[in-house]
């Protein structure tokens, strides 16, 4: 088929350096991808079954040499690998494992080339983990708002730490100062028989900034062991077991940190031992300091020209907790499905279910109002986005409807959840299925083992949907909901406990009978959820739907347009006048406030394992039905 033509014109964002001066900027396929932007030198896009890019090559005029992306997907369409190459200027390959990001680069340099491989990150429920250079890892926190955008980063500063645990075999960071020390069942043995003698180690301090030094201490055969400064003299007794001991220096400079045979041991003079294990020397005090601050405009762009200061690593993911690609020029973010310019508000391709949302472009973002939706990967929406920070939420509900023998009860619903596992699910958000009201909402105080739970009903008032277990709440009792509104976050609240459960979301579908009660339907049919959209404005398919079902359709479409009639129902038959319309209300969208909880004190982070676990340093949420922050 024949490449579709589109001019779009918006010098605004376009570069003006870009020297395209024919009509036409975006070339596409047949299936709807973008193959070509002259604006940003983009020559060809190759795609593969699934409509995501393989190969993107690049036209750059002088000085900057020609360039090309590559990309490499799991089976499902998870990305696996990016591999950015410039000529003349070697590559940089990035590597996705779960939730660790790798990157390996090769440079060209005068004469060869040089290899480098590093962690970049890993991620944890409440933000990442980057390397502090030192051995150790920073813990970042990351603040979200309402739509899952990336406001804020901050961290921990101004604590500085060593630890030697002497688990390695070696003695550490410690010499001898006229003893003999070795690794004796990883605890350093120290043998010494002179007064003043034993370990030393030299530290970095400034006046005013306090210092603490914790070590466990078996005196052995050693009568008395002390901690000592070179130039001060002694500074406190040790005794036998755990020690923590707090001094402030008065002048800055090199600290000469010694742990001796007490002068007054009872033993000086006498071959002797003591034994020391982890050895923890703490400089300063925490403070937060906020690493990065992001503003953006309503379809992603990022506000420029203040807030730009980065302490730290520049991490590249921030709208809709997206991963932002600035990789030789291309500028767009990578939601999974698709693939979205934030300069012209949509997508390089066509939604996946476009079919299903007719009345929308399948290029636009967000239903064209991103400050309700956001288009978590691209796709029209679950109750749960198919994407929550780095794991995919799972093609199969972990409990489906119906009876569960082990538990000798009904099941009303589907239990839905990401890859993570645990409690790594904590704060994803929750998004409506369809269009209608916010019918009630049971706080967490009503001790319900739902927990807490949102109840939406539809327009004509023939069905409702429930999701529980919520951790905040984002929608107020009578607000009218759109379709992939943000209506709260998931958790595992439960009989009045904020975490009764492991986090997950139970979601559930009731109909209304003739006599006006509602009893549960199964939520899921073939590989999916059924969308209740669908009941709302039912439409045949575009693919399957017969001759004789569009002319049922229009016929009840035109009818309605003409006699001010509606149509409800499970099809499309004209059922009674519409009613008097009162005026929407203005929506204010109630405010999700994650608050950070205890932060970490400092050394090295056990990575995270993807597979599970996780969540237990979860900020607390401040939510519409509480008086306090509850964790």
């Amino acid at each position: 088929m024949a490449n579709l033509k589109r001019d779009i014109q918006l010098p605004q964002f376009a570069s003006k350096t870009d020297g395209n001066t024919i009509d036409e900027d975006y070339f596409y396929d047949g299936n709807g991808n973008m193959v070509e932007d002259k604006n940003k030198n983009i020559i060809a896009i190759e795609y593969n079954h699934l409509n995501l890019p393989t190969h993107i090559q690049f036209d750059n005029s002088s000085p900057v040499p020609d360039g090309t992306i590559n990309y490499v997907y799991d089976a499902t369409g998870i990305k696996m690998e990016k591999k950015v190459s410039m000529e003349g200027s070697g590559s940089t390959n990035t590597q996705y494992a779960g939730n660790y990001v790798y990157e390996n680069r090769i440079n060209i340099i005068p004469g060869g080339t040089t290899t480098s491989s590093e962690l970049k990150f890993f991620s944890h429920p409440e933000g990442y983990a980057e390397p502090d250079g030192l051995g150790n890892f920073d813990y970042i926190y990351q603040y979200k708002d309402h739509l899952g955008n990336i406001r804020l980063s901050y961290k921990l500063e101004g604590l500085e730490e060593e630890i030697d645990n002497f688990n390695d075999g070696t003695t550490g960071s410690w010499g001898s100062h006229n003893s003999t020390i070795t690794n004796d069942n990883e605890q350093l043995k120290v043998v010494l028989s002179n007064a003043e003698t034993g370990i030393y180690k030299t530290v970095s301090v400034t006046a005013g900034e306090a210092l603490t030094i914790e070590l466990n201490l078996d005196n052995g055969t050693t009568n008395k062991v002390s901690l000592y400064e070179y130039n001060i003299g002694k500074i406190s007794d040790l005794v036998d077991g755990h020690n923590q001991i707090s001094y402030t220096p008065t002048i800055s400079g090199d600290f000469f940190l010694l742990i001796v045979k007490d002068p007054t041991s009872m033993d000086v003079g006498t071959q002797t031992n003591f034994y020391l294990d982890n050895i923890g020397i703490t400089i300063g005090e925490d403070e937060l300091v906020i690493v990065e601050e992001n503003n953006y405009y309503p379809f992603g762009l990022k506000h420029k020209g203040y807030n730009n200061v980065v302490n730290g690593t520049d991490h590249k993911y921030g709208f809709g907790g997206k991963e932002y690609d600035e990789s030789l020029g291309i500028n767009g973010y990578d939601f999974g499905s698709r693939n979205y310019d934030p300069a012209l508000g949509r997508w390089f391709n066509i939604d996946p279910f476009a079919e299903l949302m007719r009345n929308q472009s399948p290029y636009n973002f967000g239903f064209n109002n991103p400050i309700y939706f956001s288009d978590y990967a691209g796709t029209i929406p679950w109750p749960l986005p198919e994407f929550w920070k780095i794991w995919r939420r799972k093609s199969a509900p972990d409990e489906y409807f119906g009876y569960i023998k082990r538990r000798k009860r009904n099941h009303n619903g589907l239990d839905l959840n990401y890859s993570g596992g645990g409690n790594t699910d904590y704060g994803a958000p929750v998004v409506a299925t369809h269009s209608g009201k916010v019918a009630r909402i049971i706080p967490l105080s009503a001790n319900d083992g739902g927990g807490r739970v949102i109840v939406i009903e539809s327009p004509d008032g023939s069905f409702q949907t429930k999701y529980m277990h919520l951790s905040s709440v984002a929608v107020q009792a009578g607000q009218e909901i759109s379709e992939g509104q943000t209506i709260g976050l998931m958790g595992g609240s439960a009989f009045g406990k904020e975490k009764g459960r492991t986090a997950h979301l139970h979601y559930e579908i009731h109909k209304r009978s003739s006599n006006g009660t509602y009893s549960a339907i199964n939520p899921w049919s073939g590989d999916q959820p059924i969308d209740p959209q669908k009941w709302i404005n039912p439409m045949p398919s575009l693919h399957s739907g017969t001759e004789a079902e569009w002319s049922s359709f229009w016929t009840g479409f035109m009818d309605t347009i003409k006699e001010g009639k509606m149509i409800t129902g499970d099809k499309p038959t004209v059922t009674e006048s519409r009613g008097t319309v009162a005026p929407a209300s203005t929506l204010t969208p109630v405010p999700i406030v994650p608050l950070p909880g205890a932060l970490p004190s400092g050394g090295t982070i056990t990575p995270i394992n993807p597979g599970g676990g996780g969540g237990t340093n979860a900020p607390p949420i401040i939510c519409t039905d509480c008086n306090k922050p509850k964790g």
